[in-house]
């Protein structure tokens, strides 16, 4: 019998306003990929210990967040954007096709012409 292909997962990390979200909507776009930000769903779903006035964020609950994924990123097929991965279980990194670590240093205008897909 041949090995079941599962759907990859991709992971997009990097700091506030990089590109993250942009970058993964157009991923998502060009692949049919599921786009999750990690940050609106935190927003949308309460899955955060409250607000931090200094850092002007949500306290993510990084066990409620893991909850709330956990059956979206078994069954594959998504792409990810958060400021960092640490929290994610080990058992994302064996679905995802690769952790990307984002960092943009040229105007967002020219994303597009910089942009390589590997």
């Amino acid at each position: 019998m041949a090995p079941r292909s599962r759907k990859i997962n991709i992971l997009v990390t990097g700091t506030p306003g990089t590109g993250k979200t942009t970058l993964s909507e157009l991923i998502a776009g060009q692949t049919g990929l599921n786009h999750i930000n990690v940050g609106k769903i935190v927003a949308e779903k309460a899955l955060h210990q409250g607000w931090d006035n200094e850092f002007e964020s949500y306290l993510i609950d990084e066990d409620k967040v893991v909850d709330e994924l956990e059956d979206i990123m078994s069954e594959g097929g998504n792409i990810v954007d958060y400021h960092g991965c640490d929290f994610f279980p080990e058992r994302y990194e064996s679905t995802a096709a690769c952790v990307v670590p984002y960092v943009r240093r040229n105007p967002i205008n020219n994303l597009h012409e910089s942009m390589i897909l590997l």
